[in-house]
């Protein structure tokens, strides 16, 4: 799972099952998708700062406890309540370019999923891991010796922990193959708690498939020596929170 502390935490491509015409009313309301889905990831953020705070996880006793913001997951449940915020702000500025009446009960229903969501997630609370590891940069790639089939290549890469579970992907890089060359594939500086990376590879972006068969060590340049294996493992295995807290209280996951 993705760190809340990692960028990109909304695709609007998430945001379009809520809402089929959601793109063509921003375009016609102007308002700016991007810029409301940062908003919403930000204001969640302080929210869930606040929560450490009274769980007297954050602040002056941050470095007793261990946790802060950057050991927070994105469960499935925190993701729900920023995708209904990001609504609830996309729909409260469409609502005020014109005063649409149907704009203001959009924003009203997200206001309220967004609320019923927060209360969801605070009811288990706020999850947490003690090595994050977040989500890499996007890799470097470049041409090398070799007979990769020619075509474009979506690659993305993670972060191994020493417990084998990853972090969230990286965002895509492609790579266009002639026949007669093939890719490198370099990550940035691997984090602390990282003791490897996977390499993911898909001829789409949605048909990733892990082309490594063990993590590659940090540092290491991993080069596609073989045809593209399309049958290799799809993403998984990512970092679950260890605990979940509440205010004063720890609960062990499980």
């Amino acid at each position: 799972m993705a760190l809340i502390t990692d960028s990109g935490l909304i695709d609007i491509r998430d945001l379009l099952p809520f809402e089929n015409d959601l793109l063509e009313t921003a375009d016609k309301e102007r308002v700016e998708l991007s810029a409301k889905t940062g908003l919403a990831v930000e204001e969640v953020r302080h929210q869930v700062e606040i929560e450490l705070d009274r769980a007297g996880m954050e602040a002056t006793s941050a470095g007793i406890a261990g946790f802060g913001l950057r050991n927070v997951v994105v469960t499935d449940t925190l993701r729900w309540w920023m995708h209904c915020h990001a609504l609830y702000l996309i729909y409260l500025e469409a609502y005020g370019h014109q005063l649409n009446e149907r704009f203001k009960a959009k924003q009203l229903l997200y206001a309220e999923r967004g609320a019923k969501a927060k209360d969801t997630y605070l009811e288990r609370g706020v999850g947490v891991v003690g090595n994050p590891l977040p989500r890499p940069a996007a890799p470097a790639i470049a041409a090398a010796p070799g007979t990769l089939a020619a075509a474009n290549y979506y690659v993305a890469v993670s972060w191994v922990g020493a417990n084998g579970r990853q972090s969230g992907l990286s965002p895509l890089t492609t790579f266009s193959a002639n026949g007669l060359n093939t890719m490198s594939v370099n990550p940035n500086v691997a984090p602390g708690a990282a003791t490897g990376w996977h390499v993911y590879v898909g001829s789409t972006a949605e048909n990733l498939a892990r082309q490594s068969l063990a993590p590659i060590a940090p540092g290491q340049v991993w080069v596609m020596t073989t045809a593209w294996n399309a049958a290799g493992p799809s993403f998984g295995a990512e970092q679950q929170p260890d605990v979940y807290l509440q205010p004063q209280r720890v609960f062990p996951r499980g």
